[in-house]
């Protein structure tokens, strides 16, 4: 076993834990899609409360609600096509 032996291992590993990574947020954001259609008020409930604590952390920004929704989004990997 040589040092290229080694990097190569190391590169797959990295490479399968990365793409890991893209399956497990995907299916995250599958449950978490499924969970606020069941719960619809706990969902809005939530989305409220992370709303409200994003404004509190960015007070001088005045987001605008569509930034609010982009920002949450994003958070959430929702639209990560953009």
């Amino acid at each position: 076993m040589g040092l290229y032996d080694d990097k190569e291992r190391g590169d797959e590993r990295v490479h399968f834990a990365r793409e890991d990574e893209k399956l497990l947020r995907k299916l995250l954001s599958k449950v978490k899609a499924q969970a606020d259609q069941v719960d619809k008020q706990g969902a809005d409930g939530h989305k409220d409360a992370e709303a409200a604590k994003l404004k509190k952390i960015l007070p001088k920004h005045k987001l605008t609600d569509q930034e609010i929704e982009l920002l949450l989004g994003w958070k959430h990997g929702v639209g990560d096509e953009l």
